[in-house]
């Protein structure tokens, strides 16, 4: 071909794509509904805010796509041939598919909508956490929250968007905020201290009968006693371990063992005289919880709004704490914008 007939087609196919030409799924769909709807290419073009030429162009340029005539032109108006009323059939429910799934993300946009999935220690949770979702929830109706309590190492298909854990532990690739300081109590039935007395001084701790609460995969079985001499870090032997804080109460309850467990799922069991102190006077040390997820700019935008709002809502609350003696769930200092709890007496 010489070289000018070829510098021509090049032209040509260039302005051919430029009046859109070129096929675009979806939208050339839309545009063939609308000529059909019509059954005028000038009031189709008008009506989706194209030029003559260029729904001209893309109609031709749909044509050549299938290989098929698709419309029968005259000079006022458009018919549809066997093969257009085939095409219009089949995607008409393709279409309506997508306006409908363009309308729920446009509502998604808009608003928050889906699912937020939380792992963490159950008591935790319900004291904690939970409030904090059902506020949230009550302002963005479209939110709905899945609560689970898997261990640590759970598949990366099924891995929460929000994970409590207990630690100081980085991870490279999620963001760790330190949550909570949770004050720990070792307790026991009077049944059990009747059967095998209790322990007097920290290194008897480790000759007992433990029940172990796993959180995120790790058991919670050792007990840090400050204060004396005799301070220092204690493995409780673990008897019965389990997730479930309740299932372990259960047991201690039922005389089993020393229950090592957070103070303000505990105290009012020993206030009621159901359990006993263990080491009475001692403090037991803290667990350290921290929030951790993925980076803002990876998550949704309704789970950056939740770690935001359960961030204030600990700020702003104070958990209600039947006490040990005076001592109260308090608000104390703010790390990392977050709040921490301590018992204070």
């Amino acid at each position: 071909m010489p070289r000018c007939l070829r510098r021509t087609a090049v032209v040509q196919e260039r302005c051919r794509r430029a009046e859109g030409g070129d096929v675009s799924g979806l939208s050339d769909l839309r545009m063939f509904a609308e000529i059909a709807r019509s059954r005028n290419l000038s009031q189709a073009a008008a009506r989706l805010g194209m030029s003559p030429a260029t729904i001209s162009g893309r109609l031709k340029a749909l044509e050549e796509h299938f290989g098929l005539s698709l419309v029968q032109r005259t000079t006022r108006a458009v018919a549809l041939t066997e093969e257009g009323r085939l095409l219009l059939e089949r995607s008409s429910d393709l279409l309506k598919a997508f306006t409908e799934l363009e309308q729920a993300m446009g509502a998604r946009k808009r608003g928050l909508a889906g699912a937020i999935v939380v792992s963490g220690p159950g008591p935790f949770c319900r004291r904690h956490v939970l409030p904090a979702a059902r506020s949230f929830a009550a302002d963005n109706p479209g939110i709905r929250f899945e609560f689970r309590f898997d261990p640590d190492d759970v598949p990366e298909r099924v891995r929460p968007d929000i994970q409590i854990r207990p630690g100081d532990e980085r991870h490279a690739a999620l963001i760790t905020r330190r949550l909570a300081e949770q004050p720990m109590m070792l307790v026991a039935a009077p049944a059990y201290a009747a059967r095998h007395g209790l322990p007097v001084r920290p290194a008897e701790i480790t000759r007992h009968r433990g029940l172990i609460e796993v959180v995120a995969g790790v058991p919670q079985d050792m007990v840090e006693v400050a204060g004396g001499e005799d301070a220092g870090v204690f493995r409780l032997q673990g008897h019965f371990l389990a997730a479930d804080l309740q299932m372990l109460v259960d047991l201690a309850l039922a005389g089993e063992g020393l229950l090592f467990g957070p103070a303000e799922d505990l105290c009012a069991h020993v206030e009621r005289g159901r359990l006993i102190a263990v080491l009475p006077g001692r403090t037991l040390g803290e667990r350290r919880l921290q929030l951790v997820s993925a980076r803002r700019d990876q998550l949704p935008s309704r789970t950056c709004r939740f770690i935001d709002h359960l961030l204030e809502w600990l700020r702003s609350t104070t958990p209600p704490h039947p006490g040990i003696g005076r001592g109260q769930m308090l608000p104390a200092t703010k790390v990392d914008d977050v709040k921490f709890f301590s018992l204070q007496n």
